[in-house]
């Protein structure tokens, strides 16, 4: 979720981040993790490096003890495949998931196949494991849905937005998803929150679409026990 005030265009202020994260607990999430889009030391919005992103989201945490929000809260950041990931890494400039070797990573929606390849593999190549953000938003994929097969050769776990699953974002983006949960691709399903009011922070109606054309087992993995391991960077 995009829920450290001021960052980016998500949270306006803390404010509407204790709203968001209130809509999460009420909704049954117990852990979230702050994904703020994160280019490098030059793009953040607000032009914060990777230091300035935790001192922020430590900020955030102070506000969460002082009004009493019961959930855990971990910092990632939701990486853009910049054409100089190469030297981010060698800064030290990533920012995975909560401290893991998973790294939330997504792409121009019109971004072309093989600079994501290349991408993919600088990040892979420094020990990284990249989480493809929203595959089903991107047009190389409801191009050519075979690109899919590449990032799971590759290894990258896929995580499916929860408003795709309901149609929020178009019926091509919709039935991707729904596409790619049907046939076990998708590794996890978020919120990829940014508003109090919308895109907001409530899983249960996602959460309960996949059960009721599945089951349990297959919603609590998509939304429980998978992000889990990347947040325990258990290998998968």
């Amino acid at each position: 979720m995009h829920i450290i005030p001021n960052i980016d265009d998500g949270a306006a202020s803390y404010g509407d981040a204790a709203v968001m994260l209130r809509l999460a607990c009420e909704s049954g999430t117990t852990v979230a993790v702050a994904t703020p889009h994160y280019y490098n030391a030059f793009q953040c919005t607000q032009r914060l490096n990777k230091y300035g992103v935790a001192a922020a989201f430590e900020k955030l945490k102070e506000h969460i003890i002082k009004n009493e929000i019961p959930i855990k809260l971990c910092l990632g950041s939701e990486l853009f495949g910049v054409n100089n990931i190469a030297q981010l890494v060698k800064r030290n400039e990533i920012i995975p998931l909560n401290g893991s070797r998973y790294v939330l990573t997504e792409f121009s929606f019109n971004d072309d196949f093989q600079r994501v390849r290349y991408c993919i593999s600088q990040l892979k190549s420094a020990g990284y494991v990249p989480v493809i953000a929203h595959p089903e938003r991107y047009h190389f994929v409801h191009s050519d849905p075979s690109n899919i097969f590449w990032f799971l050769e590759n290894g990258c776990p896929l995580q499916i937005n929860k408003g795709s699953i309901l149609g929020r974002y178009g019926e091509e983006e919709c039935e991707c998803s729904r596409w790619l949960i049907r046939n076990r691709f998708a590794f996890a399903v978020a919120s990829d929150a940014h508003s109090p009011f919308r895109r907001t922070t409530d899983m249960s109606r996602s959460y309960r679409w996949v059960e009721e054309h599945f089951d349990r087992q297959y919603a609590d993995e998509l939304f429980d026990l998978n992000p889990k391991k990347l947040l325990k960077d258990i290998s998968l």
